[in-house]
């Protein structure tokens, strides 16, 4: 079956499923994520240096709620896009000037209040995504061995833990952020000679915070990630995805519409630096004498969501 086929299935099966149920819902939502980041060499060349990458990733869709308090799908459009600002001949490389497009669904679930947990704090997601990709720029490198298209389909999850936004009553705290995610991809745009990654990833920021006011705070944090290629065994690792990753760093947290209700737009806004060391595994084959091992990034992200229901 092709990928193409495989997610109209898929899509199909989350809408007859949304169909069924008797207290579904149906509405929009908006997830983006963009900023502006300077780093010193990227871990790709230790004597090839300044990279000013923007970035822009967003998904709109339609929600479906199965059950409350928050299973439900979402069918989705999502595209993203990175361009490398630098002047240099190395910063038209390819991986830092494209645009990537498709559509998707995940089943999602946020439990209600449990425990110490608000429910914005958990969250479980199983997805599949068709994407294209075009190039801004190929005067560099040739891109022509480079697949056009993807297929990807996993699991991830969401867990944070960060005091009440309401709560004013302490003025430093602890808080933590952890993704992680397990996820096939046909082909990732590497290369059309080489397929089927298993993808296996886990991040973790976690450290103190300083309440200025309920909408501006300042995080300092320790930043940890681990990922790995279970599917290289038939064909070489790649050292970019084996690899464990560390470091420091610090950014303000600005929310303005913390405590946005449904049909609200919500903003956060972090400017943040970052000292950032890897280490690569030793199943990787071929890791290049001239990979860098630590960096330095600094820059502003800014998160975007719309949501048109409440969770």
């Amino acid at each position: 079956m092709s990928s193409c086929k495989l997610l109209a299935f898929y899509l199909s099966l989350t809408l007859v499923v949304a169909s069924l149920s008797e207290s579904y819902c149906q509405t929009f939502w908006l997830e983006s994520r963009s900023g502006y980041s300077f780093r010193n060499n990227d871990f790709y060349v230790d004597y090839l240096n300044d990279y000013h990458l923007l970035t822009s990733e967003s998904r709109i869709g339609m929600l479906f709620m199965l059950q409350q308090p928050g299973l439900y799908v979402q069918p989705y459009f999502c595209i993203s896009a990175i361009h490398d600002a630098g002047s240099d001949n190395w910063n038209e490389v390819d991986w830092h000037n494209n645009f990537v497009y498709g559509v998707g669904a995940r089943l999602r679930y946020h439990p209600g209040k449990f425990l110490f947990l608000r429910p914005r704090d958990f969250s479980l997601s199983f997805f599949a995504e068709v994407l294209g990709i075009t190039y801004q720029k190929n005067d560099l490198f040739y891109t022509g061995h480079r697949p056009t298209n993807d297929m990807k389909a996993g699991a991830e999850y969401w867990l944070s833990f960060r005091p009440d936004p309401t709560d004013s009553s302490f003025a430093f705290y602890f808080w933590m952020d952890n993704a992680g995610s397990i996820s096939y991809a046909k082909s990732s745009f590497y290369s059309k000679l080489q397929t089927d990654y298993i993808l296996l990833n886990a991040h973790s920021l976690f450290g103190i915070g300083y309440r200025f006011s309920d909408m501006i705070q300042a995080q300092m944090y320790v930043n940890a990630e681990a990922s790995t290629d279970l599917g290289h065994k038939d064909r070489e690792a790649l050292d970019w995805y084996d690899k464990v990753q560390g470091g420091f760093g610090s950014r303000f947290f600005i929310s303005p519409f913390d405590k946005s209700m449904p049909g609200q737009l919500n903003i956060v806004v972090m400017p943040f630096i970052e000292l950032l060391w890897t280490k690569y595994l030793r199943k990787v084959y071929y890791v290049p004498t001239y990979r860098p091992t630590s960096d330095i990034a600094f820059g502003v992200t800014v998160w975007l969501t719309l949501n048109f229901y409440d969770e």
